[in-house]
């Protein structure tokens, strides 16, 4: 059984956590909200949790943009490549290793 003191730490512990995960995971939330919410309403300050007149025109501009496509292929190109290199690198540094 746990010490009144111990619970008492406890229940700190997982406020604090509590928080800092709230504190992390609104900009993720808003910048969502904002991405699909109209211009107008995200420039008067209307948007902070939920989205306010949803569109999805800001979407549609940028998949119609066709130099998106060429980044996307490069992340996923430097992705790939750059943790095949790392593997390769550290299988021969730790192979001497072990």
């Amino acid at each position: 059984m746990k010490s009144y003191g111990s619970k008492i730490a406890d229940f700190i512990i997982y406020v604090v956590v509590g928080l800092i995960a709230i504190i992390c995971i609104y900009p993720f939330i808003y910048v969502l909200s904002a991405s699909i919410s109209s211009s107008d309403a995200v420039l008067k300050g209307d948007v902070l949790l939920f989205p306010k007149d949803i569109t999805f025109e800001a979407y549609k501009l940028v998949l119609e943009e066709p130099g998106i496509w060429v980044a996307y292929g490069n992340t996923i190109f430097y992705t790939v490549v750059g943790t095949l290199f790392s593997m390769f690198v550290t299988i021969c540094g730790a192979y001497p290793l072990s």
